[in-house]
């Protein structure tokens, strides 16, 4: 029995597990709350692909924010909260150049695998108000090239054969990658497809192919 396995590249699920709200375009208080947000500086704005990146966020702020409740969000394409980042500080610390300037600051590093826009925004409260004051939706830009994806054509998962070496054959999206399959290199046409042939013990056997361009 064969369980063949596709290395496809490093995929990142965040789950929401919290309130949700709806993004605005601009930045903007809440009745009930007694601050206003200016736009999110990201600095940089885009990031290399697959590499650990500092990245300092500021925001300006007016009125008086709770302690504490300066938060920077990340949002899906919906506008909904995926996580919370982390807390923004005024207080000369943690990447803050002056305290108390109504400068709002917060250093945090990211590590994406997939290439693309992520959208942020800062949220606060002021005066224990239950509802939040945020600012406009600002965008730090992945770049990059994504991973090769890689795919096995045959023989089928969980197949049951008599004969090795048996042929391992698939398919790369990128034509100019290497393959390996468990250790053995797979030669790659300039289709994208592949196939070695890979020996086999009596058993259980786990194949995986790794793609590198």
């Amino acid at each position: 029995k064969i369980n063949l396995a596709a290395a496809t590249g490093l995929r990142t699920v965040v789950v929401a597990t919290g309130v949700q709200q709806a993004a605005f375009p601009g930045g903007f208080s809440v009745a009930g709350t007694a601050v206003t947000i200016s736009s999110l500086n990201l600095a940089p704005a885009s990031i290399p692909l697959s590499a650990a990146t500092s990245v300092t966020a500021t925001a300006a702020i007016t009125g008086s924010p709770d302690p504490g409740s300066v938060l920077l969000q990340r949002l899906d394409s919906f506008g909904r909260v995926l996580a919370v980042l982390g807390t923004f500080h005024d207080d000369g610390l943690n990447g803050d150049v002056n305290a108390n300037d109504g400068i709002f600051t917060l250093q945090t590093t990211f590590s994406e695998f997939a290439v693309g826009p992520i959208s942020l925004r800062v949220s606060a409260t002021s005066a224990g108000a239950v509802n939040h004051a945020f600012s406009s939706i600002g965008t730090l830009t992945v770049t990059g090239t994504p991973p090769p994806t890689i795919s096995f054509s045959s023989p089928a998962s969980l197949s049951y054969l008599s004969l090795s070496p048996t042929t391992v054959s698939g398919t790369v999206s990128d034509p100019t990658a290497s393959v390996v399959i468990t250790s053995i290199a797979a030669p790659v046409a300039p289709n994208g497809s592949f196939s070695a042939q890979i020996p086999l013990a009596e058993g259980p056997n786990i194949l995986t192919a790794t793609a590198t361009s």
